[in-house]
């Protein structure tokens, strides 16, 4: 029989740990005569074992410590570990995802782009400052900044990955917002003239496709100035904004109305079948004006002058577009106001 067990000893210098290994010795007739011990000092061995045991656990302390999300994934490219700020912003912990290989936070649009940061990995290379956007078990969507990183066995051999996603939801909102900002006019929340370019090349590129007529409306209030003048630039503004909501009521849904500038407004009307559908857009967008509006208990009479352009040549540009509805605009303006002209027609509505 060998027993083998761990000895303690305190000394001047700390504590001794032994092994001894105990072997009982027989005689010939089989009686125990006396015991072997062999006994082996570990002491070296144990504080190497306790430092590594100490490391490790600074490591978690640290893994679990920071604010960012963290995991680690294998060779097979699944989920082996997470940190507490994984479990509690993306709201799965580490057994969830080994035991349910069905569970994803990856959206179906960012899985392509993580397949090839994967693919840099496995051979070999860093991937930092990625933006990426994953969804919580709740359904939120979160963005992060991530950072891949390879991880190697013993041999040297890929064995898999940890990733570090830093979120930046706040920041992306804060840049959206400042998105919309530059594209949209701040008085009446309406696109600009910038984001209005931007749509109008789009169109065009998709009437060019479908053959479909594409048409620019120009239209500005009636004498704004004059407004301004009487009732101050407050109700002005008041004018302007609601100007802006009756427009919009006025035209289709997929009708694209824009501010440009002071009283200006530009709207694209896309995708139309015959000529004749914009004499009844026009129509509804006079008629939405009313008679007498009431703002801050002033009544104020507004109307206003629209002139129209089409699109329906390969060789039009957009400035000529928006040259040809100014030049009907003007010619609205000539025939009395609160009317509107087609540019190369001139017929008034």
């Amino acid at each position: 029989m060998v027993i083998v067990s761990p000895l303690l000893q305190n000394n001047n210098h700390g504590i001794i740990y032994w092994e001894s290994t105990i072997t009982p010795v027989f005689n010939q007739d089989g009686v125990c005569t006396h015991l072997l011990a062999i006994v082996r000092n570990l002491t070296e061995q144990r504080e190497k074992e306790n430092e590594i045991q100490r490391i490790k656990d600074r490591l978690e302390l640290v893994w679990n410590s920071v604010a960012d999300v963290m995991f680690t994934f294998d060779k097979n490219e699944d989920i082996v570990s997470v940190n507490k700020a994984f479990e509690k912003l993306l709201g799965w912990k580490a057994e969830d995802l080994v035991k349910d290989k069905s569970i994803s936070f990856i959206p179906e649009d960012d899985k392509e782009d993580l397949r090839k940061v994967i693919e840099r990995v496995k051979n070999g290379e860093t991937v930092t400052s990625h933006e990426v956007k994953r969804i919580t078990r709740s359904g939120e969507m979160i963005y992060f900044l991530g950072s891949f990183s390879p991880l190697y066995d013993q041999n040297g051999d890929w064995d898999g990955g940890v990733v570090a996603y830093k979120n930046i939801t706040e920041r992306k909102k804060y840049e959206d917002k400042l998105k919309e900002l530059a594209l949209h006019d701040p008085l009446t929340g309406l696109p600009n003239r910038t984001y209005f370019s931007q749509c109008l090349k789009i169109e065009m590129e998709k009437a060019n496709l479908s053959k479909l007529l594409l048409s620019v409306f120009a239209l500005d209030i009636d004498q704004f100035k004059e407004i301004n003048d009487t009732y101050g630039h407050d109700i002005g503004d008041e004018v302007l904004k609601e100007f802006a909501k009756r427009v919009k009521r006025a035209i289709r849904k997929n009708d694209f109305l824009a501010r440009i500038g002071g009283d200006e407004f530009v709207i694209l009307i896309p995708e139309l079948t015959e000529k004749t559908k914009i004499v009844e857009i026009a129509d509804r967008i006079q008629q939405c004006l009313g008679d007498e509006w009431i703002i801050a208990n002033e009544k104020i009479k507004i109307t206003s002058s629209i002139g129209i352009s089409f699109y329906n040549q390969f060789d039009l540009e957009e400035k000529t577009l928006f040259k040809n509805a100014d030049l009907a605009l003007y010619e609205a303006k000539k025939k009395g106001r609160n009317n509107y002209q087609i540019y190369n027609d001139q017929k008034t509505g």
